[in-house]
């Protein structure tokens, strides 16, 4: 019997034993056994066995388990996921082991939560498995380990890049172990800031997010970090109906993974990768939702994270308390650093626009508008007096500052909390508020909140110009930076204009701070298509070049009476819509 099955036994089918010839060799055009020459003995027949229709590429591992490989180098997505020892036969694949020191950091975030597919019980799951990207696309070592550099050199201070952690990923990098998909995100948002490898970023961007859609269904860290990234990709470049569907895509995914909770059993740098991811997820929500309620990625009240903690900690491995965005959620430190409050202000500021826009469609009285002023205004004063005195503006020793882009963004936004919080009562801007209530406020409760706004808006001017003079080359500034000096260019202007004497050197002063604003904002973003409506298409934007380009050419500069008219025209000309709308005018086809 054991001759007998001989075909069907290597071929693992079963035989049903028909001695003329069983029909499974006869439906799979196999020689039987059972049709042997008689002429020769049993024991010499040997059957010629079937050729073997693909070669093994599993690992040695999932043969071990006797599960599906996805044979992905250098590690499989089961050892992967499993965070074991990934080892192939020398035959189908490299034999050296996969890193497994850092390999902790992603273990603890996959979701056990959520019912996920199962690698192991999927068929069909080669179809699912993370394809390799071709040469041509994939960016060289010596290219990765230049734009890794510029990375953490120049793009990591800032809140939105620095959710990485640089020993691990330099780690993970020098023994190929780095996410392929992250790594692709990481060279494609740093060439774009650069304006490097213009002709390849694109693709690099798209063989990432191609990558992370491959795994939709397999969250994890990795795979939110670079989504992250590529969401800044596409944005920057212009696409933000794409990158608006994939932030929701990577909310969901963290969500899954409960980044939005502590944990408790991690090392330090593993909890603080964890908030920092998710912290900078939040911040993106202001590319798309400023004060929009239905496009928001996370209710504040779901969010039970810790704030992230200063650089030094995070390198040093220290844990620290450093509250949370809401105080009731728990203990909350006395100093309160630079990375935790412009997450704090962040959370103001949404509530700020929230407020205007129920203003706007006269939801609210002037009783609660007034409330509800005092209570920002508490909040802001409390955050600004919780800073340490290093991190005050202006700063008690200008010679010992280090001029960190951080700190230069922090007071800006913290300034245009302000500015936003009052500029509804300006009579004649166009972000004012038409309420009948407000304009019932008294003349000089009017003039009040008008030098207010206009008062915040030079100090932006201010701690921009300081931050100009003092910077180091290599610094970069924060995109919501350029949305502060924008409007704080705009703000200045209107306050010219509509001011008692138009004339002489209060105008001057005006068109050269407008210029600042113009020039950081240039400099910095040309290539962002997030700001380009700012500088170059926008209304405001072009009557504002009228006035500043005749001043800038001109030594002596223009005549401040020939200006008024330009002034009227770029004040009254109401401001581009903040950088969600193009996502969802694409998406639904309407102003949100």
């Amino acid at each position: 019997m054991a001759i007998g099955m001989a075909r069907t036994k290597s071929s693992q089918v079963r035989c049903d034993r028909s001695v003329l010839g069983c029909k499974t060799c006869e439906r799979l055009e196999f020689q039987c056994s059972f049709q042997r020459d008689a002429s020769r003995a049993v024991g010499q027949y040997v059957p010629r066995l079937p050729p073997k229709r693909r070669g093994a590429t599993a690992c040695l591992e999932c043969r071990a388990m006797k599960v599906r490989c996805s044979g992905a180098t250098p590690r499989c997505q089961n050892c992967h996921r499993r965070d074991r020892q990934c080892t192939y036969p020398s035959s189908s694949g490299p034999t050296r082991p996969a890193l497994t020191r850092v390999g902790k950091l992603s273990s603890p975030t996959t979701s056990t939560s959520i019912p996920i597919a199962n690698d192991d019980c999927t068929h069909g799951q080669s179809e699912f498995s993370i394809p390799r990207p071709s040469a041509p696309s994939s960016p060289s070592d010596e290219v990765v380990s230049s734009l890794l550099r510029d990375y953490f050199d120049r793009l990591y201070p800032l809140p939105s890049f620095n959710f990485l952690h640089k020993e691990t990923v330099v780690q993970r990098r020098s023994e190929t172990t780095l996410d392929e998909s992250l790594k692709l995100a990481i060279c494609a948002i740093t060439a774009l800031y650069f304006g490097q490898y213009k002709s390849e970023h694109g693709a690099w961007a798209q063989q990432s997010e191609q990558l992370i859609l491959n795994r939709l269904e397999r969250p994890s860290i990795f795979l939110i970090q670079a989504s992250l990234l590529t969401i800044r990709y596409r944005a920057g470049v212009g696409q933000f109906p794409r990158a608006f569907i994939l932030a929701g895509l990577t909310a969901r995914w963290a969500v899954s993974l409960r980044l939005n909770y502590e944990h408790s059993g991690l090392s330090p740098i593993a909890q603080e990768v964890r908030r920092r991811t998710f912290w900078s997820l939040y911040l993106l929500e202001d590319s798309f939702c400023v004060g929009l309620k239905e496009f928001e990625l996370f209710d504040s009240e779901t969010i039970h994270l810790q704030l992230p903690c200063e650089d030094e900690d995070f390198h040093d491995e220290r844990p620290v308390l450093t509250g949370f965005l809401q105080p009731s959620k728990g203990l909350e430190p006395e100093v309160l650093g630079p990375r935790g409050a412009f997450v704090k202000l962040a959370f103001i500021r949404r509530g700020i626009m929230r407020l205007n826009r129920r203003t706007c469609a006269k939801e609210v009285s002037l009783s609660e508008l007034l409330r509800s002023m005092e209570r920002f205004q508490a909040d802001l004063h409390r955050l600004r007096s919780r800073l340490a005195p290093s991190n005050q503006y202006p700063p008690a020793n200008p010679e010992d500052l280090h001029w960190h882009p951080r700190y230069a963004t922090l007071h800006m936004s913290w300034h245009q909390c302000h500015c936003d919080l009052y500029r509804i009562f300006l009579s004649g801007y166009p972000e004012s508020t038409p309420h009948v209530a407000v304009e019932r406020m008294t003349s000089s409760e009017r003039v009040l909140m008008k030098n207010r706004c206009l008062g915040h808006a030079e100090l932006i001017v201010m701690v921009l110009s300081d931050f100009v003079h003092h910077k180091d080359e290599q610094h970069m500034l924060e995109f919501d930076a350029a949305v502060c000096a924008y409007h704080a260019a705009r703000l200045i202007l209107f306050g010219t204009y509509t001011g008692r004497d138009n004339a002489g050197l209060p105008m001057q002063m005006a068109i050269n701070k407008a210029q600042l604003c113009l020039d950081v904002v240039t400099r910095y973003f040309e290539f962002s298509a997030h700001l380009k409506p700012m500088v170059t298409r926008h209304p405001a934007a072009q009557e504002m070049a009228a006035i500043i380009g005749p001043s800038s050419r001109g030594h002596g500069g223009s005549n401040p009476l020939s200006t008024p008219w330009y002034l009227a025209r770029c004040v009254h000309a109401p401001a581009p819509r903040h950088p969600q709308s193009p996502a969802a005018i694409g998406l639904c086809g309407r102003q949100p």
